[in-house]
């Protein structure tokens, strides 16, 4: 083992170059949840290994799609870092298989700059969030820590167990599930958090732009293809006919708003106010 002032770097210094200390100022004091990591390139999963345990996360590491259902259902991570491409089963399979199964843990999903189409199919099968390669440490960090958050803000806010209710839809806040018609509906904290805000505003029609603040942050204002992603994934999961919906309904050119009951009408409202 080389000695603390033989100029030795740690591992995620030697593949990204950025200091300790910023990757550090994305920290915050308490218990760290434990993370699954799942990347082919060992250069790679050796990075956000490295980062995240240096952040005190813990970490649970595999290189392929083909044991991450298992490896889920046995471990409960609390949130999932995915590559989407690798060699036998890819992430978009093993994310598929994950949100079939029921479990509706977080996921960032990792991915190439010509990856596009890639993205949307994740978004659509289920993920969360997504960092592009190669990215700065606190890039991924803070991905991470807003998908941990949404998770949070989906159990109980500020004392509050009823759960909210529009027409034939309720949202319980201590499962993270919705009831639609009386049937049990798991949802992902990034689900449950867009569908809150669209039924706490229901009638309001809310713009794409409006709904990434709310929900994602104000740095994903503009990425439009994420909201169409999550709403097609919504709508699949509570309305009786996804493609004629009766309660996630859209303004063509304005947005989206939650009916509640089909005969209800929008009360559109200017983005911002």
């Amino acid at each position: 083992m080389m000695g603390a002032h033989s100029g030795a770097r740690p591992a995620w210094q030697t593949l990204c170059g950025v200091p300790r200390a910023v990757i550090l100022a994305a920290g915050g004091p308490g218990r760290q949840p434990t993370i699954l990591v799942v990347e082919d390139d060992p250069r790679m999963q050796l990075l956000v290994q490295a980062v995240l345990r240096t952040e005190g996360f813990g970490v649970l590491t595999a290189s392929d799609g083909d044991v991450v259902l298992g490896l889920v259902k046995r471990h409960q991570p609390d949130a999932l870092v995915l590559d989407l491409k690798m060699p036998r089963v890819s992430g978009l399979e093993a994310l598929r298989a994950v949100r079939s199964a029921g479990e509706a843990l977080p996921v960032i999903v990792l991915t190439g700059v010509s990856d596009e189409d890639w993205v949307l199919d994740a978004f659509e099968a289920g993920a969360d969030d997504y960092v592009t390669k190669p990215f700065p440490p606190r890039i991924l960090l803070a991905r991470l820590r807003a998908v941990l958050r949404r998770r949070e803000l989906s159990t109980v806010e500020d004392g509050e167990l009823a759960g909210d209710q529009a027409g034939e839809v309720s949202l319980d806040p201590r499962t993270h599930d919705a009831r639609v018609r009386g049937q049990t509906v798991r949802l992902t904290p990034t689900e449950y958090q867009l569908l809150r805000t669209l039924m706490r505003g229901a009638g309001r029609v809310f713009t794409a732009d409006e709904l990434l603040a709310r929900v994602w942050g104000p740095t994903y204002v503009g990425q439009d293809d994420i909201i169409r992603a999550n709403i097609y994934r919504l709508r699949h999961k509570l309305e009786p006919e996804p493609r004629r919906p009766r309660y996630i309904q859209g303004r063509r050119g304005v947005g989206y708003f939650f009916a509640g009951r089909a005969a209800e009408e929008p009360n559109v409202v200017p983005n911002g106010s």
